[in-house]
């Protein structure tokens, strides 16, 4: 696919709505709890057609390029990284509703708050669970190839 005319209007408003995913991306990195990936992935979809030049840069960053090449082959998720996930958002979830109950919030702030981390925390899952499951390393997936 060919990159519209660099001075077209949609070139520039999919050229912010990437770098809009991709601070997403950096907070998501930052802050436990909020992901990063899908926000990476959304940068990546608009990148794709206004910055191919941001497109090779993120999917050779050294800490997520290689689940994203993984995730956009179909060769699935590793499966430390779903466990990883799975832990880190369950430990943030059960962090923010104990410091919630401690510090005194409404019950229906409190019980709303919970139903809706329950929600994400669940769909969440069910969509990393519904992708394949990287059972090798990479060095040794390679090797596994047939010629």
């Amino acid at each position: 696919m060919s990159l519209p005319d660099p001075n077209h209007w949609s070139t520039h408003a999919w050229r912010v709505t990437g770098w809009f995913f991709a601070a997403c991306a950096l907070i998501g990195a930052l802050l436990p709890g909020i992901p990063t990936t899908p926000f990476l992935l959304l940068a990546l979809l608009a990148f794709s057609r206004s910055d191919k030049r941001m497109v090779r840069r993120i999917l050779r960053n050294k800490t997520y390029g290689g689940y994203l090449r993984d995730y956009l082959k179909g060769r699935g998720i590793q499966l430390s990284a779903k466990i990883t996930m799975f832990l880190v958002m369950g430990a943030s979830i059960g962090t923010t509703l104990w410091l919630m109950a401690r510090s005194g919030v409404s019950q229906a702030v409190f019980v709303s708050t919970t139903i809706s981390s329950i929600c994400v925390f669940v769909g969440v899952n069910w969509l990393v669970l519904r992708e394949p499951t990287r059972r090798y390393p990479k060095k040794l997936d390679d090797h596994l190839k047939q010629p």
